[in-house]
């Protein structure tokens, strides 16, 4: 229960490495605010974490309206009067040549994958000063340090998830507030990597376990980013 008494927000909480760090999170006894748009799925995530005995909410909320965002966030202040994490881990993977991707899918994967980010990091980091402290930790991808065929329009959005981290983590040392990167490799997420077997990858809760670890740092301890991969080569893990 190290995480006691801490508050964290949780977004992409419906299901998969979100999912995953609720729980983690429920478990170490942080309040745990859950926010997605799936509804129902957030519902039976934050029932769960309440029957294992822990602390959690839940928020429909849409990260590329700002509304909505705001809204979430004024309501976790007034509530607890603080915000101790905030775990970006919300984004879309939509793959394809680039002379077959289509622009509309290009722009509402940059739109929920950055601005989407941004918007909910730029709403938090005020909060996070004024307490002079806290954490942001960003689950970006593998994609995000070396892009790969079908695949340069998610690159982009994740290279750029390191690249605002390592910026605003510059901004935010003098105020005691650190910034993570956590790049993933290959995980067992529903209804991919049909060809795979699933066993042999990353699971969600190799995710949240690190994103927890980050989470129980001793204050002088920081760790900017970190890379999650499988350990068996790819050969050795198709079907």
């Amino acid at each position: 229960m190290k995480l006691k008494g801490k508050v964290a927000i949780i977004t992409g909480a419906s299901s998969g490495i979100g999912e995953a760090i609720a729980e983690r999170f429920g478990e170490e006894g942080a309040t745990t605010i859950l926010c997605a748009r799936r509804t129902e799925l957030l519902r039976e995530n934050t029932d769960k974490i309440k029957s294992n005995g822990g602390d959690a909410y839940y928020f429909q909320v849409d990260i590329t309206n700002d509304f909505e965002v705001k809204n979430m966030i004024d309501s976790t202040v007034n509530s607890f009067g603080k915000i101790d994490f905030l775990i970006n881990n919300a984004g879309v993977a939509l793959g394809g040549r680039i002379d077959e991707f289509s622009m509309n899918d290009f722009d509402n994967m940059m739109n929920l994958n950055l601005r989407g980010l941004y918007s909910i990091t730029k709403l938090v980091v005020p909060i996070m000063k004024q307490q002079r402290k806290g954490a942001i930790i960003n689950i970006s991808s593998g994609s995000g340090l070396k892009g790969s065929p079908t695949q340069s329009a998610y690159a982009a959005s994740k290279a750029g998830v390191i690249k605002i981290g390592e910026s605003i983590a510059e901004e935010l040392k003098e105020f005691n507030v650190k910034v993570h990167t956590v790049c993933p490799g290959m995980v067992a997420v529903k209804n991919q990597y049909a060809n795979i077997q699933k066993e042999k990858i990353l699971q969600p809760t190799d995710i949240a376990d690190t994103v927890a670890y980050l989470a129980k740092l001793p204050e002088r301890v920081n760790i900017p980013e970190v890379t999650i991969t499988p350990y068996y080569p790819i050969h050795m893990i198709r079907k």
